[in-house]
């Protein structure tokens, strides 16, 4: 898979923010951004799934 959050692309989205940290402080807040997004998202893809669930049982109950 090609890396799309390289270090020169993340120096560049935090301009001069980007320009004072290293290397390995921008992979580690690339890394944890990262992260924290697939939780996110599954978290979100969780819900719906719940909630799919939960109108299932809603119409098992009305339509037996």
């Amino acid at each position: 898979m090609e890396e799309k959050f390289t270090v020169p692309y993340c120096r560049k989205i935090l301009g001069n923010a980007g320009n004072k940290l290293s290397d390995q402080q921008l992979e580690t807040i690339r890394d944890t951004f990262i992260a924290f997004s697939d939780y996110v998202i599954d978290s979100e893809i969780e819900k719906l799934r719940l909630r799919k669930n939960e109108k299932t049982y809603e119409n098992q109950k009305i339509n037996p």
